[in-house]
């Protein structure tokens, strides 16, 4: 996928919400990772791509020989540590124990090798410890039309931020940075789901921070405030309902582990009513398509900052805060 042109595509009414900052895509990969030794053959092949579509051409060996490609499900999409992703998901037979796998696209001098894998001779039998949820926070901002799609952070009239603060999960023999977690959240009493899947980070940066707000954003009463530029993932959000999150994990061993969810928390929306500009109408973070690469350049740092806070684990501050100010 060409750089500026990510979008992340949640599943709520095929509703496009988009990653603020644009531009940073993932390469092309899978999990288990190339070099992962001793992997419980109770294990599905993760497919991670920058783009929305699986690659062409994709063929999967064992011992040097190709076997049949199995179903290819879709996880969704999201956020990985070095940008925006699609995840798919092998389906089928578990692999075969102490056996070598590679998963590749195209063939001969052309082959790009996405991972290469041992698998151990038995499956794991360790339990999993799935992710907690401690808290769960969201809002809806109103925004003055002149400033929807107007060069900043700001995509619709109203846009929801989120704060979620959660424990990653355990998965035996799966490393923390290989874990897939699937951030569902849905109306209490019913209704459409709307996913984010994330891999490698350890917050989810929902638009929430604790310093004073410049460009496009909404100060909160009690300190604080709701930043566009902040937020990486902006969920569509009800002012009357209130909505239910869970997070599922993947990782090796997922076959014999079964289905890992964290608990159900729930909370309802606040809104904030109309938000006023800090600073300039149009700023955020200057993603139009047709900008130069040199007025995209301060955009795809300001995303860069914001996933690498989201792999530290900590939240934007008023010096590392994803806005991009124009000068």
């Amino acid at each position: 996928m060409a750089v500026g042109a990510w979008v992340l595509l949640l599943g709520l009414y095929s509703r496009q919400v988009r990653a603020c900052g644009g531009g940073l895509a993932a390469s092309d990969s899978a999990l288990p990772p190339t070099g992962a030794t001793e992997v419980s053959p109770e294990t599905s092949i993760i497919l991670v791509t920058g783009g929305l579509a699986i690659p062409a051409d994709l063929h999967l060996l064992a011992e040097g020989v190709e076997l049949p490609l199995p179903a290819i499900a879709s996880i969704g999409q999201g956020m990985t540590a070095s940008g925006g992703a699609s995840f798919w998901r092998l389906l089928g037979a578990p692999l075969s124990p102490s056996t070598s796998y590679v998963l590749e696209t195209g063939a001969g001098a052309s082959a790009k090798v996405l991972t290469q894998f041992s698998t151990a001779a038995s499956y794991d039998k360790g339990p999993a410890t799935p992710a907690t949820i401690s808290g769960l926070r969201l809002w809806r901002a109103r925004y003055p039309l002149d400033r929807v799609a107007a060069g900043g952070c700001v995509f619709a009239e109203v846009e929801g931020y989120s704060a979620l603060e959660f424990t990653a999960p355990a998965l035996p023999g799966t490393p923390a940075a290989e874990v897939v977690n699937v951030l569902s959240l849905a109306p209490k009493n019913g209704g459409g789901s709307q996913v984010l899947v994330f891999s490698g980070l350890t917050e989810i940066p929902g638009g929430l921070v604790d310093h004073a707000i410049a460009g496009d954003g909404v100060t909160l009463p009690g300190g604080g405030g709701l930043s566009a530029a902040a937020a990486l993932w902006k969920p569509e959000l009800a002012a009357d309902l209130d909505y239910c999150a869970t997070i599922t994990s993947y990782g090796r061993n997922d076959l014999a582990l079964g289905i890992v969810s964290s608990n159900v928390a729930c909370a309802p929306v606040t809104s904030v009513g109309e938000a006023s500009a800090a600073g300039s109408g149009s700023g955020g973070c200057a993603i139009a398509p047709r900008a130069s690469s040199g007025t995209r350049a301060p955009a795809l740092l300001a995303l860069a900052g914001l996933i690498a806070a989201a792999i530290a684990g900590r939240r934007p501050g008023p010096r590392r805060a994803a806005i991009n100010r124009r000068r």
